[in-house]
């Protein structure tokens, strides 16, 4: 089961609607990726079986500010990054909606064990979604 969480910004309860299947939930989801209404935090879908959260809209001053999902691949933003870093990739590994956090892995480490951290939304930005759109990227800017 798929439920699509709502978080509030005025600390109302969350707002939870469960579907069966995944379509589903991001057919409800993605009605508000331009919701411009300021009563959102966030928007997540939850994946009840395995227990994660799978997608997260993310809102800025009341307007959406991003997508985020599982094992997406992200750059961090540069006032987040230091020169050597602007250029490594990260893929998400876990999403946190209640934090506005994710947990990201290096991609482009050299390291045996690939180093993770924990980091707010608001400090990394999507640079492909697809295996395809990753290896254009590492392409690009290796």
């Amino acid at each position: 089961m798929y439920i699509v969480r709502f978080m509030r910004r005025d600390n109302k309860p969350v707002e939870e609607y469960p579907y069966r299947t995944l379509e589903e939930a991001e057919k409800h989801f993605s009605l508000f990726l331009n919701d411009d209404s300021a009563l959102y935090k966030n928007i997540s879908i939850y994946d009840d079986v395995r227990n994660l959260t799978a997608k997260i809209l993310r809102f800025k001053d009341g307007r959406p500010d991003g997508v985020f999902s599982l094992h997406d691949c992200v750059r961090l933003n540069s006032q987040y990054a230091r020169s050597e870093e602007l250029h490594d990739l990260y893929a998400i590994t876990n999403l946190n909606e209640l934090t506005d956090r994710a947990v990201i892995t290096c991609l482009t480490s050299k390291m045996v064990l690939a180093p993770s951290e924990t980091v707010g939304l608001e400090m990394i930005h999507t640079v492909g979604t697809t295996l395809e759109d990753i290896n254009s990227v590492a392409g690009a800017s290796v």
